[in-house]
């Protein structure tokens, strides 16, 4: 009698209880579009990915000349000579000025180097394959990830909707 009336109150507790809040569906494929798009991993994995491609660009910019351009203004309080001194005669005198303007330019281009520049392409076009390989990777698991939750969820809500019939609730909501 008692295990009986014990039964009645928890059916009541479970009748009485307000509805609970409707979450928007989700397909599986949308859940699995959002997680790509959105999870910290495959982020990450991008990251390291434009890390790597950027290295690689670097890495080919080694083939290319080398220009530098300097350039320096001074200012003195009192004359200085502003040209070369070429040799000491009376009429070698330097000029002279308060402002002494400089500039240069260099032009390097390395012609051998015994396959270095070339060891370094290659490795670091290596380690892009190797990014896209793991960015592809991370995707992946991150896919499997989501759909076993999103199975599991599915399984656990069946089996909930099976309880509430059992009960007499007979749910008529069901996840599909």
């Amino acid at each position: 009698m008692a295990a009986g009336a014990m039964l009645v109150g928890a059916v009541s507790a479970v009748a009485a209880q307000p509805p609970a809040v409707e979450w928007p569906r989700v397909s599986l494929v949308d859940a699995v579009r959002l997680a790509l798009e959105t999870f910290p991993s495959v982020g990450a994995s991008r990251a390291a990915g434009d890390e790597a491609r950027a290295a690689s660009g670097e890495a080919e910019a080694a083939r290319l000349p080398t220009v530098t351009l300097d350039a320096s203004l001074t200012q003195n309080q009192e004359p200085a000579p502003v040209t070369p001194i070429h040799g000491f005669a009376p009429g070698l005198t330097p000029q002279f000025d308060e402002t002494l303007i400089q500039g240069g330019v260099s032009l390097q281009y390395r012609l051998f180097d015994g396959g270095v520049r070339s060891g370094r392409i290659r490795q670091a076009r290596a380690q892009v394959g190797v990014a896209d390989a793991e960015l592809d990777a991370t995707r992946q698991a991150l896919a499997a990830r989501v759909v076993s939750t999103y199975l599991d969820v599915l399984g656990r809500r069946e089996v909930l909707d099976a309880h509430d019939h059992g009960l007499g609730g007979g749910r008529s909501d069901t996840f599909r």
